[in-house]
């Protein structure tokens, strides 16, 4: 089970590669205001725990954890709000906001006044059939 604590850039690049290709939608967004947290529920897909040799592939779910959240930020169509399935390719940290980069070109894009992450596995992993594919960058 994965847990994270990220404090620095180096630290956000290896939290960013752990969450690549987490799924989640946004029902599994809460923030909140007085405590000043922003917490995603995601379907992580765990790179660390896979066998390419044996087909063995995994999912967990895990708790994305930011504090010193100040207000976060949707940067996404409307008609896919609602039951669309976000999948992560990144997290970057600029000018005080850490930006949830998705495939579909979505953003949720979170205030903060500091650098202050938890990601956390909750329970095992799951096996599952497939890994995520990636299309060749030309």
């Amino acid at each position: 089970m994965l847990k994270l604590k990220v404090e620095t850039l180096e630290d956000l690049k290896i939290l960013s590669a752990c969450v690549q290709d987490a799924k989640f939608q946004l029902n599994e967004v809460t923030f909140l205001e007085d405590s000043k947290s922003f917490i995603l529920m995601l379907d992580r897909y765990c790179w660390e725990q896979e066998n390419l040799e044996n087909n063995d592939f995994f999912r967990s779910a895990s708790a994305l954890h930011i504090e010193s959240a100040e207000a976060y930020q949707l940067l996404i169509e409307k008609e896919k709000a609602q039951d669309f399935v976000f999948e992560i390719l990144s997290i970057h940290f600029k000018d005080k906001s850490i930006f949830l980069h998705c495939v579909d070109q979505s953003v949720i894009s979170v205030e903060t006044s500091g650098l202050q992450l938890f990601l956390r596995d909750i329970g095992e992993p799951k096996k599952v059939d497939t890994r995520p594919k990636h299309s060749e960058v030309e």
